[in-house]
């Protein structure tokens, strides 16, 4: 039997925590669709020193958007969302790309949708703002690659420091050492297809819409208006929030993305905004950067 308690705290320790304060990641085993589901039923991460502090730069995080001074703890959709977060790195790891591996990352990847979709959105905006003060910093997530070159030949690590012996004697060997951070959604080598990675990252961001519309410039998963994202910009409070989260953003990128994603959703149709949410926050942001460019020096 899984011991709920156990895999709440490594995934808090190695997920949830740093995806707030930052530093590496340190993903958990596969937690699976059943265990997402049941982490969040009456936990807390209250009662330590770093809950602690990732409760204070939870509100750090969000006070740049919204002035309030404290948030709820994790609910069951933060620990589900951030479950599957975790068993999406796993199915990104490089050691599944192995023929006979490769089957359980694809597992692990469809399990870890199953329990996205299980996921309710934000019942309110007070909600949305929680659920963005943990995933946040969802799209800064990378793996580090390390490719280290020397006088006879080369050779990269995925996510994994080089061992001590190819840096060794640089000066005489001709050693190169070169860090690269690759996006989550763009990782490769990978055992399972980068566009159901990707697939899988737009569904978190989905049930996460603050977060989503606050990094809709984005180069993947590339931004689009769904039902959730709509449903946060079509109340004042929420539509508010949005244009200061996307204030932070380089004002042409953003125009780029919310003129193409309009267009795309009037393309469609319009469905699932029939009060024209997604026009109305356009034509806000166009009108406060025209303000923001008459009044610079």
């Amino acid at each position: 039997m899984t011991d709920l308690g156990a895999v709440a705290e490594r995934l808090f320790e190695g997920v949830m925590a740093p995806l707030v304060l930052g530093g590496p990641l340190r993903p958990c085993h596969a937690i699976g669709e059943r265990a997402a589901l049941s982490l969040g039923e009456k936990r807390s991460s209250s009662g330590t020193d770093l809950a602690a502090r990732v409760e204070v730069a939870r509100v750090r995080a969000v006070r740049r958007i919204v002035p309030i001074d404290n948030l709820p703890g994790p609910s069951a959709a933060d620990w589900a969302l951030a479950a599957a977060l975790n068993d999406v790195l796993q199915a990104t790891n490089p050691g599944f790309c192995t023929a006979l591996r490769r089957p359980l990352a694809r597992r692990i990847l469809r399990l870890a949708c199953a329990t996205i979709e299980r996921v309710p959105p934000p019942r309110t905006v007070g909600e949305a703002v929680a659920r963005h003060s943990w995933l946040a910093r969802l799209m800064e997530v990378a793996r580090t690659d390390t490719t280290v070159s020397w006088w006879t030949g080369s050779r990269t690590f995925f996510g994994v420091d080089a061992p001590g012996r190819l840096t060794a004697w640089p000066g005489l060997r001709r050693v190169r050492v070169t860090r690269t951070a690759v996006p989550v959604a763009s990782l490769q080598p990978v055992a399972v297809e980068s566009a159901a990675v990707e697939a899988a990252l737009a569904g978190i961001l989905a049930r996460t819409p603050l977060t989503d519309v606050a990094t809709c410039t984005r180069e993947a998963p590339r931004f689009v208006w769904t039902t959730w994202t709509l449903g946060l910009v079509s109340s004042r409070g929420g539509q508010t929030l949005a244009l200061r989260a996307v204030a932070r953003l380089e004002p042409s990128e953003v125009a780029q993305t919310l003129e193409r994603a309009t267009r795309e959703l009037r393309e469609r149709g319009g469905a699932g905004d029939p009060g024209g949410a997604a026009s109305a926050m356009l034509e806000e942001w166009r009108v406060r950067s025209a303000t923001r460019a008459r009044t610079r020096p």
